[in-house]
């Protein structure tokens, strides 16, 4: 699976590893989770599909709020949620990503200096 091979070609590299220490909130979310929701939790999504685990939650997710179905997905969201920047899917290139980070949080810089 993709999300694995970026995740030992990339994500797991010392310089990338510190970048996301230092500067960023991560969160996974696993499209592949076959963990049931609760019932109380499951719905019709807009496309009529039925959210019934965690993962049809997730990829619903991606799809709505992101407007892409890709595993894996590289979102750079601020701390209100708006996205900053998508680094797309799988591409096991380090320092594209490094670059990535670093344009990410230039981005950022200059939103918190226009508030």
């Amino acid at each position: 699976m993709n999300c694995r091979k970026m995740e030992r070609a990339v994500l797991s590299k010392p310089e990338v590893l510190r970048e996301f220490n230092q500067h960023f909130i991560v969160a996974s979310l696993y499209c592949d989770d076959k963990t049931l929701l609760p019932e109380s939790e499951q719905y019709i999504s807009k496309d009529g599909s039925e959210i019934t685990t965690l993962g049809a939650k997730n990829l619903d997710l991606e799809l709505t709020r992101f407007g892409a179905v890709a595993q894996p997905l590289y979102i750079f969201v601020d701390e209100n949620g708006e996205v900053l920047k998508s680094a797309g899917g799988y591409e096991p290139d380090v320092q594209r990503f490094l670059n990535i980070i670093k344009e990410v949080k230039e981005i950022h810089k200059q939103k918190m200096a226009l508030k």
